[in-house]
Parts: C-alpha cells; structure tokens; sequence
C-alpha cells in the first residue's frame, strides 16, 4: 500500500550509509517480472547481509511503496501494485539509491529516455488489485517497447520521414495515400517496389503499394496495422531505415507524449526532468549522442555552445551542442577518462543553463566509482591523434567518374587539417569538408572520403551505391575504389545542385548507418 510521507516523522532517516549507493535495474524483456524487480549481484553482496526484508520505497511525489526483499533470490518482489500504478512495463529503467536501513529512493524511466510522470491520478487498492490484466502483454507491444528504447535510448530518434497521422489514416477503406510524393524521395520510393515492410523491432507487417500516376496507397492492411498500434489522430509515426530496401523499423510518439512524462521536472530543483541513454559503439567511437527526442520536445532546458558536464566526483568536462540536429559532440575524451564501455547507462540531471550532473553506471547496474585517475586511457593509436572530427578540405583531380583508374600521384588528403599517418582499422564516423570549386562545378568530379575511413569502405566495389541524407531528401550516389581510395561519384553532382552548395562552404559528414552519410552544412 502507498503512503504519503509525513515530512515530521524520520521515516527516511535511520541508518543512513556513509554515502549513498546508485544503481540501475534495466528490466529487459528476459529479465522482467511482474511484480519483482532484480538486484545487481555487487549490490547484494555488499548490502545484502545489512538490509532488513520490509523495504521503503520514497518516489518523487512523496510516495512510499512497501516491498519485500529476498535475499535468497536477489531481487525485492511485492511490487505489482506500483508496476501498475506507474504503468512500468518492460523496458522501462529504475534507478535505486540506497540511503540506509529499509530506505531507498526511487526514479522510473521510460523507453523514450525520460522520467515517467509521477503525478497521476491515485488508484483504488481493489482498483489495482483487480488490474492484474496489465501485465499480459502482446508480443507486439513488447516489441514496440523494444523498438522505442532502441530509437530513443541506443540510437538517434530523428528519421527519414515523420508522418502525422490523421482521421483520413484511421478510416476502414480499400486503400490508403499515406505518403506524399516528397515522402516517397525521403524513402526512396519509386513505381517499380510493389511492397513495403514495417517493423518496430523484429516483427514485420507487409504492406502492398498501389501505384497511381507517380502517387503512392496502402492497401487495407494499412487499417489493421493502425488499429494493432493504437494509433490516434496526431500521433507522430517516425519511418527509420534499416539497411534493406524497402525496409523500414518505425518509432510511435503519441500526441500526449509529455503528459506521461515528467514535464514539469517534480521533485527536482530546476524543474526539469533527468533523461538517460546508453553507449553505443558508434558513441564510442564518434563521442556524440543525440539528446532524447521527448526531452527535447519539452523545451524546460536552455543549452548554449558549450555544455558542462559534472560527475560526482566534482570533476568537469565539456561537450558541444549542435542546436540543429539536438546533437552533443566530442565527448571521446569524457568517455576515455572514465573507462566507460558499451552499453554502460548515462544519467543526465539539468542543473543550470547549458549544464548537467552525469552519473555513470556499468551495464551490471552498479554506478561506477568515478575513480578517474586509473582509467585514464591514451588517446593515440600507433602515436596517431584520434580527433572526434577529422577536418580535411578535399582536393579535385580533373577527371570525370569513368576515369578513376586514370589518377595519378595526386593525394585526395593532401589539405588535410591534422597531421594522420596511414591508419588501416581505425573507426571514424565523422569528417568535415570545406568545399572547392572542382566540388560544385556541375563536372562529375566527385568527393574523395578520407583514407582514416579505409575500414568502413574497404568491403564497397566501384559502383557500390551510398546514401547521402540531407534534411528531408535521399540521394543515391555511387563510389568509385581504386587500392586504397574511395570516391564519391555519380549522383554527387544532383546532390550538390539539389542542396544549392557553393564553394568555400563547409560540409560535415557523419556515418550514420550502413553505406549511408548524414550530410549538415555547418554555419
């Protein structure tokens, strides 16, 4: 049964710990149980012998929940009536901080990165009690879950193409113009595909495309697709490539989003609501991340240029925003100094303007120890800089695309900004271009890529085909290889006339998926 704390009583101070212990509990799929939540072993083997079986659970909001916990087991179970009453579903992150005794205080996160709204309407024990239905979800809910952590919290959630669903989208007819023509070029669509896949993870529903005078319609189980999605008027469906053609994993943000969030940032000091996201390889490698978008969509935070960012141990480092694409950036050197691995958990907690308290936490749960000094790592290979950004300003050789076999002796990296030697397996997902005449000149002369991407193209063949995306358009262009080069080219010139590009303009490139480049002009 949930309390409300009484601020004269001292429920919340007995035995305190000398400092406050954080973990997480990420309750995947495999590891979710209604009603039970899963300790970390670390924490078990520390505390365990020290805690008490009834529990204190404080969420923001000043509300206690009553648990058990079961040393035997590892885990703190007597919860389905919370799990209920915040709707905590798979995929959804707890973070426990352990403050002594019976207590812990308690935050809750959902698939799209956030806090949950903790301010919901009170529900009736018998309510909750007979609500045990809750917990028997679908396997297509679980993965719609699934596909929105995945979009939201390990990758980036901004698509190809955000569509808008409407009342002419929900009605039952024999076909559906779900997509205008500039969605179709977003897409890549054209009359020769008869169908389309869409997922949100792994399960895929095909829909056949009818064709129409250069228009595109569903068919009817456009209707039954919507209706097993739950879609309402002014959801936003977001379409994400996969790879495959023709293949697409989707994103559902409801219309009423961040009325299930914690908009209005209760129970903490700035009025703004913590988010989270995971270590990817590419954020690794790459040392940029996307902020969630709902997060962003919230607009209760102010960034400037610069962003602070302070672990726990008082320390300071610094990322970069890129206000157009919600973007952090050079961020390698953060994630060096504390060891930080793939698929550790970040926190995020506004503290003023353009400045965040960050707690790291391993992927077993356990918060890291922030013990910097020794996790220092190099940041050479082989005595080469890694920069998060190789700056190089292309040359141009006078030859057309059949004619890749006919260079010379001309290195494509000869204005290279920073001094590389010759890196083979070297992983980087981002270079900028500051372009040239021989770039935007109408003549087919193409774009080289950077040698330190030689990992990346080493597997295409002359006539490979990549995709450029720039804001709402896909361009299709086809590489040219020769040893060790790689050449951007036919397709380049529609790309650069179709973004009106012009010399002395500066480009930055980011892998972004395979055999596909986002393209940003850089003001």
């Amino acid at each position: 049964m949930d309390t409300i704390v009484d601020p004269k009583t001292d429920l919340f101070h007995t035995d305190y710990v000398e400092e406050e212990t954080k973990f997480v509990c990420q309750n995947f799929a495999s590891n979710y149980i209604p009603g039970i939540v899963i300790l970390p072993k670390e924490f078990c083997d520390e505390f365990g012998e020290k805690m008490p079986e009834r529990l204190l659970l404080l969420v923001p909001g000043k509300v206690v929940w009553n648990a058990l916990f079961r040393k035997d087991r590892s885990w703190i179970e007597g919860l389905e009536k919370m799990m209920i009453y915040y709707c905590i579903k798979p995929y959804y992150m707890l973070i426990f901080e352990y403050v002594g005794g019976p207590s812990f205080n308690l935050e809750i996160y959902n698939p799209y990165g956030v806090e949950i709204n903790y301010w919901i309407s009170p529900k009736s024990d018998e309510a909750l009690s007979a609500d045990r239905s809750f917990f028997e979800f679908s396997d297509l809910e679980i993965d719609k879950l699934c596909g929105t952590l995945s979009h939201n919290v390990y990758n980036n959630g901004s698509g190809l193409y955000d569509l808008v669903v409407n009342q002419k989208h929900l009605r039952k007819k024999e076909y559906y113009k779900i997509l205008k023509r500039k969605a179709c070029r977003k897409l890549g669509l054209d009359e020769s595909m008869e169908k389309l896949k869409l997922c949100f993870k792994n399960l895929v529903c095909k829909l056949k495309l009818i064709w129409d005078d250069g228009k595109v319609y569903f068919d009817r189980k456009w209707y039954a697709l919507a209706k097993a999605w739950k879609l309402k008027e002014g959801d936003t469906v977001v379409f994400h490539m996969t790879g495959k053609k023709q293949k697409f994993e989707i994103c559902v943000y409801d219309d009423d989003i961040l009325s299930k969030c914690n908009k209005s940032g209760g129970g903490k000091k700035t009025g703004v609501m913590n988010w989270f996201k995971f270590v990817n390889e590419s954020f690794l490698r790459g040392g940029q991340m996307e902020i969630p978008r709902v997060f962003m969509q919230s607009g209760s935070a102010s960034f400037s240029e610069k962003v602070e960012l302070i672990t726990r141990d008082g320390d300071s480092s610094y990322a970069e925003f890129c206000p157009r694409r919600n973007f952090l950036t050079g961020m390698r050197d953060f994630l060096r100094r504390y060891g930080v691995d793939e698929n550790d958990v970040i926190v995020f907690q506004y503290v003023k303007a353009s400045t965040f308290a960050v707690s790291l936490f391993k992927f077993s749960g356990m918060e890291f120890k922030y013990n910097c000094e020794s996790t220092i790592q190099s940041t050479t290979v082989n005595n080469v800089p890694q920069p998060d950004v190789i700056m190089i300003s292309d040359s141009s050789v006078g030859v057309a695309d059949v004619g890749m076999e006919e260079i010379g002796n001309e290195d494509p990296e000869n204005n290279m900004e920073a001094d590389f030697e010759e890196v083979e397996d070297i992983n980087i997902v981002s270079f900028q271009v500051t372009l040239k005449r021989s770039h935007v000149d109408k003549k087919c002369h193409g774009l080289y890529l950077p040698k330190l991407l030689y990992s990346t193209f080493k597997s295409w063949r002359s006539g490979t085909n990549i995709r450029l995306l720039s804001d709402d358009d896909v361009y299709n262009v086809s590489v040219l290889r020769r040893n060790r080069q790689c050449r951007l080219g036919s397709g380049w010139t529609d790309f650069t006339v179709g973004n009106e590009f012009e010399e002395g303009q500066r480009i930055q490139m980011d892998y972004v998926h395979e055999k596909t480049f986002r393209v940003t002009l850089l003001e």
